[in-house]
């Protein structure tokens, strides 16, 4: 056994000569040998994905999210917390949670305000007049007469509110205060009443108001309504309007009208400078199941 042990010794010690021999070779022929890795292989770490975006498309100046709000440990006045967007830029801010008691929003729910309201930062000087808002929400009902998803504007000029109003869902705009205001409203509307918005269903609705004084009105990427009456001479509207940048920008209350709370749960709102495309409009919507209620082509409302 012993001359056995060491005859085994003997042909390790020979295999290793002869492997260093040729390693030697290797060396001197320019011919590199990777060394056998013997070392326990590290476990693979997976990268995490950065969170989904609400859409794909154009970026927006003032963005806010439910999946991102912050309650204080103490209300500030009315306001009770804050909501804001993943992305921060330079061009988005966070909006103030008025008049809402603090509870556990469920993202997909979105906040419901209730008498509250959010309040949107004031907006930037923007590149052009046009403007545009997507609001990304669940109704849980259906909304009643007065109900405002959205409003901006000085005052009671360079208004753009989502508004429902006589049992339909309503975009309306007004010039400066300075040429009429208020007093020329002009107001676009879809067909069908909002007795056909599905309780518990997400839907997204965008509102355009463009370069050349056209107004649309999107649900879920189909548009619903749209009409010239901001450049209306009928109206007594002017095409050189001059809208200035909006300061007073709210989500759930129309601000200097009279208003009833919104009986839904805001998921996100997103407002862009310019004109948004319907490509744009499709891409901020996001993809959704064909409604059949909301794809009629609107006749243009003058």
């Amino acid at each position: 056994d012993a001359l056995k042990k060491k005859v085994e010794e003997l042909k390790k010690a020979l295999a290793l000569s002869e492997q260093a021999l040729r390693d030697s070779e290797d060396r001197l022929n320019g011919v590199y040998r990777e060394e056998l890795d013997t070392t326990k292989p590290k476990r693979k770490e997976e990268a995490k994905a950065p969170p989904a975006p609400r859409y794909q498309g154009p970026p927006a100046v003032v963005s806010v999210d439910a999946r991102h709000i912050k309650w204080y440990d103490a209300p500030k006045g009315a306001v009770t917390g804050t909501i804001f967007s993943e992305n921060q830029g330079t061009h988005v801010e966070f909006g103030e949670i008025v008049n809402v008691e603090p509870y556990d929003v469920v993202p997909a729910d979105g906040i419901y305000l209730r008498e509250g309201d959010i309040k949107l930062p004031a907006m930037r000087d923007m590149a052009d007049e046009a403007v545009s808002v997507s609001v990304r929400l669940v109704f849980i009902r259906a909304p009643d007469n007065g109900a405002c998803l959205v409003h901006m504007g000085n005052g009671d000029g360079d208004e753009f509110q989502i508004k429902v109003q006589d049992d339909v869902l309503t975009f309306q705009a007004s010039p400066s205060a300075s040429v009429g205001g208020s007093e020329k409203m002009a107001v676009i509307a879809m067909e069908e009443p909002v007795s056909k918005f599905i309780p518990g269903r997400e839907y997204a609705i965008v509102a355009v108001l463009g370069n050349d004084g056209y107004m649309y009105l999107y649900v879920d990427g189909d548009k619903v309504a749209e009409g010239n009456g901001m450049v209306n001479p009928l109206n007594g509207f002017i095409n050189e309007v001059t809208l200035k940048p909006r300061r007073d920008n709210y989500v759930g209350t129309c601000y200097v009208e009279d208003h009833i709370p919104l009986s839904a749960g805001i998921i996100a709102v997103d407002v862009f400078d310019g004109e948004l495309s319907d490509l744009d409009v499709t891409m901020v919507s996001g993809t959704f199941t064909a409604d059949k209620d909301f794809t009629t082509e609107p006749e243009v409302e003058i």
